[in-house]
């Protein structure tokens, strides 16, 4: 502990902090002894200290009363703690070598903290999920099979003079189905080109 000038204060409800002022303080052999003033008056400390920084020590103000301190050094020379008067009140204190600061310290400002912040990286869009689309006759989705079932139904179907069911009706020439295309044409395939045999002539050159 430092010997010499301190200076210092103390905190209690309704009068908010007080300090004290003139204050010297002695440290030697674990014993503390000093003296100051403050709003109260005239004040002599004398106590005791310890290597892991705690202290306590008795303020008396002259023809008053008794203060008990009790803090802990912070390992810079500054001392923090509690006073108590029994029965009566309690609050904070400080202490500290004169030239010493009882606040927190304030860090200066460095030209880091003052250059703008990078604005926060956009995120990328998610990919597209790629979902075959295959569309029939009518807007049905069918497979490759069942796409090649259509082209060469509508393929034997132009041929033979039939219009495909979703193409408005036209005239066009007409001719005698060759056997693979009697063979292809059976009842079904003409009920899906929206025909029937009974409405239907059969073709011929």
């Amino acid at each position: 502990m430092h010997s010499g000038p301190w200076c210092g204060w103390w905190e209690q409800l309704g009068l908010g902090r007080q300090h004290m002022d003139d204050l010297v303080l002695t440290f030697s052999s674990g014993v503390l002894s000093g003296s100051g003033h403050d709003c109260i008056g005239d004040f002599a400390l004398q106590g005791n200290y310890e290597s892991n920084g705690s202290v306590s020590f008795v303020k008396q103000y002259t023809g008053k009363h008794a203060v008990t301190y009790q803090g802990l050094s912070t390992g810079e020379g500054v001392i923090y703690g509690h006073w108590r008067i029994p029965g009566f009140n309690t609050g904070r204190f400080a202490l500290k070598p004169d030239g010493k600061s009882t606040d927190l310290p304030i860090r200066e400002l460095t030209a880091a903290d003052l250059a703008p912040r990078a604005a926060p990286p956009t995120p990328l869009p998610e990919p597209a999920v790629h979902r075959p689309h295959h569309a029939g006759v009518g807007g049905v989705h069918h497979g490759p099979a069942q796409r090649r079932f259509e082209e060469r139904r509508e393929t034997l179907m132009r041929k033979a003079g039939i219009p495909p069911a979703h193409t408005p009706p036209t005239t066009r020439p007409t001719r005698r189905l060759v056997p693979e295309e009697e063979a292809f044409f059976s009842r079904e395939a003409i009920h899906a080109s929206g025909k029937t045999f009974g409405g239907l002539a059969r073709p011929v050159i």
